[in-house]
């Protein structure tokens, strides 16, 4: 595995401040934490760190808070379920409030946990509201870091709604993004791509490494009632020929239902599902290969990584609903699903993100491997407890080669110990001072894709709300905030340790 060394390119941009054109001032602001990223795990940073005193800012790229829970991610994969505490565990409790499910606790009512997209956003934004002590900017773009050495001063992002430029500067930073942007941009080391298995000593380990990644796709809110239904329309650049292989597939298969054999799509709230690839199927929503460039690509770059998804999810639906060659039965059970049209409504009812399933890992103070999961499972700076699987997705498409195997390359679920603990080192760059990374961790490619579940990162970021406000109060670096503390801290606020 090649360790990458991300290069500062200094960005020139141009501040206007004459009277004629306010909206473009350069605006700065001074504060204890800023994070980039409102994701799960970037408002649990916020939240905890704002509960203990600290003022933070909130900077988040895409045009809503909430990542990817509120990005369409509303069939929360739990796992090891006793392990949720702290404000996972509060969210949660939320979400069953809100549904009043005869008031009975989610522990109780496991089925709650499901939300619709628009009440996750919300939920988030009333526990950032209720500390009073958290600013949020949205859609804005990171694009300078300035530093003093090895540490952190200040970054500069740039609203893209009205240009402005926010000069931000704090005493910690939090990177909190899916694809680890701010770490990069500082000069963190990363990985991408999957480990050979001599690397680790991981059992499950490739011979030789590769840069592939686990294909990414849209978490669909998907219904069949047709009073809040949006119909799937024939997308800009349809060609049934991409689609071939998928009447192949179906027929091959004998498949007949739509829901769930194409489309996983199950638990309803509201009428409303979360609509998943389907991990067993070749043919489904996942398309790897097209999202090779995400993790490092510049904003235009993924956004025509995007368009792309956008434009293959689409056309294989429209495909499914309308191409002869589909067998009858499955057209018809295709076109009774479309689009919730009471979500993502600025955005053509498709989610606002792409569900990025991993992209950059930084090298942190320690790597946390799959034998981390499995057999070295007691940490001494644990900041949690994970116990999902470790759960990888495809990550090449399917052609005429491959169509015979049962399962596609990539593909894999690895059981591990219930309740194994999360080190607070991962969050630690090496060559960054001044910074934690609360969601791209340091990790093999095995050992992300069991920390890479919102409830985990929900933990993590909880734990560097509690590891930025420390550094704060003691005067140190993150990586010298005593760990007796850190957890006492987390245990105070509800966490599983």
């Amino acid at each position: 595995m090649v360790l990458i060394k991300y290069s500062i390119f200094l960005m020139i941009f141009f501040v206007v401040t004459s009277c004629g054109n306010k909206d473009r001032e350069n605006i700065n602001l001074s504060t204890d934490i800023v994070i980039f990223g409102g994701s799960p795990s970037g408002l649990s940073a916020a939240i905890q760190a704002a509960r203990l005193g600290s003022d933070v800012v909130i900077v988040e790229p895409y045009s809503h808070i909430g990542g990817m829970m509120s990005g369409g991610l509303t069939r929360t994969d739990l796992g090891y379920k006793e392990s949720i505490g702290g404000l996972a565990r509060e969210f949660f409790q939320r979400v069953s409030a809100y549904y009043d499910k005869e008031n009975k606790p989610w522990e109780i009512q496991p089925m709650e946990i499901f939300f619709e997209p628009h009440v996750a956003e919300n939920i988030w934004r009333e526990m950032l509201e209720e500390t009073g002590r958290i600013r949020t900017i949205v859609h804005a773009h990171l694009i300078d870091v300035v530093k003093d050495g090895e540490a952190i001063e200040e970054i500069v992002v740039q609203e893209q709604a009205l240009g402005k430029f926010h000069r931000l500067k704090g005493k910690v930073f939090i990177d909190a993004t899916y694809e680890g942007d701010l770490a990069a941009m500082a000069g963190a080391s990363f990985r991408t791509g999957r480990e050979a298995k001599d690397e680790f000593g991981e059992p499950h380990g490739l011979k030789i490494a590769d840069s592939l990644l686990q294909a990414y796709c849209f978490r669909l809110c998907v219904t069949d009632d047709l009073t809040n239904l949006v119909p799937i329309r024939k997308p800009e650049g349809y060609d049934p020929k991409e689609f071939e292989l998928l009447t192949e597939y179906v027929n091959q298969k004998g498949i007949e239902r739509f829901v769930p054999d194409l489309l996983y799509a199950r638990e309803e709230v509201n009428g409303k599902r979360d609509g998943n690839a389907q991990w067993h199927a070749w043919v489904s929503t996942d398309f790897a290969g097209i999202n090779a460039d995400y993790p490092t690509g510049s904003y235009e770059r993924r956004e025509e990584i995007y368009q792309e998804y956008k434009r293959l999810t689409l056309g294989w639906w429209y495909f499914l609903q309308h191409d002869p060659s589909v067998p009858e039965s499955l057209r018809k059970e295709a076109l009774c699903w479309g689009l919730a049209k009471d979500e993502f409504e600025d955005t053509d009812h498709l989610p606002f993100m792409l569900y990025v399933r991993e992209a950059r890992r930084i090298l942190g103070e320690y790597v946390f491997t799959e034998l981390d999961a499995t057999v070295n499972v007691t940490k001494s700076d644990a900041i949690g407890c994970g116990g999902y699987p470790i759960d990888s997705h495809q990550v090449i498409n399917y052609n005429r080669d491959n169509l015979h195997l049962v399962s596609p390359p990539g593909n894999i679920q690895i059981r591990v110990h219930r309740g194994y603990q999360i080190p607070y080192r991962i969050m630690v760059p090496q060559n960054v001072d001044r910074l934690l990374v609360s969601l791209c961790v340091s990790s093999s490619h095995l050992g992300y894709c069991t920390l890479r579940m919102e409830p985990e990162y929900i933990k993590m970021g909880q734990a560097a709300g509690v590891g930025a406000f420390l550094t704060i109060k003691h005067g140190v670096l993150p990586s010298d905030i005593n760990i007796d503390e850190l957890q006492s801290l987390l245990r105070d606020a509800g966490a599983i340790l």
